[in-house]
């Protein structure tokens, strides 16, 4: 299960890569003990990132947003973290909008 994780993350989309390791992540909660310690679940980016990694911008990403719900529930914390209304949206490169 841990290479398809670490093959969907080089080649699928993140959907996919999200659904698997949300599926092991469930796993690992239901029966902790067979946790495996190279697990992508415990790493930045399934563990293609050692380290931390500054960045000079705070990265807002979606995080893990599938739906209407999710996604106002990530403006809404967006816009608590800015401190502000955001001022508007758009698509970005590889949106399905």
């Amino acid at each position: 299960m841990i290479d398809a994780i670490a093959w969907k993350f080089q080649t699928g989309s993140h959907y996919e890569y999200d659904g698997l390791l949300r599926a092991i992540a469930a796993c690992e909660d239901a029966h902790p003990e067979e946790a495996l310690a190279e697990s992508p679940t415990g790493k930045v980016a399934g563990g293609a990132v050692q380290g931390d990694v500054p960045h000079s911008v705070p990265m807002l990403s979606l995080d893990n947003v599938f739906d209407a719900t999710e996604l106002a529930e990530w403006a809404a914390g967006l816009e608590r973290r800015l401190g502000r209304p955001v001022a508007g949206w758009c698509a970005g490169a590889g949106s399905r909008a």
